[in-house]
């Protein structure tokens, strides 16, 4: 009987470049980083803010950037778009209100 035991360490198994094998790579991916759900929304409220001559544009631009900046502060983010979203289509709905008043007065011949 021999007193040499087979050679099990890492150099017997590396590969002829002398580097060992790399180890077995997991088949599951990184998490992907945490979203604002309600960015995206943000900013197509915020495009659609500046639609000044469609009412109803103004009023969905509203809705929407509420809708968004709601969503954002339920995941716990700031949601800059939906904030200026929201005031520029207050400011410009109640322009556009003032301004139809005001010619409405002009051309109404003066009857309230």
């Amino acid at each position: 009987m021999s007193d040499v035991e087979p050679e099990t360490d890492a150099a017997a198994s590396a590969p002829q470049g002398g580097y060992p094998a790399a180890p077995p790579g997991s088949s599951v991916a990184p998490p992907a980083p945490p979203t604002d759900p309600g960015r995206t929304m943000g900013i197509v409220a915020f495009i659609m803010s500046f639609f000044v001559t469609f009412f109803l544009v103004q009023i969905a631009a509203l809705v929407l950037g509420i809708v968004a900046l709601v969503q954002s502060r339920k995941a716990g983010y700031g949601n800059r778009w939906a904030v200026a979203a929201i005031i520029i289509s207050a400011v410009l709905m109640v322009i556009t209100i003032v301004v139809a008043i005001i010619v409405g007065m002009a051309y109404g011949r003066g009857r309230w």
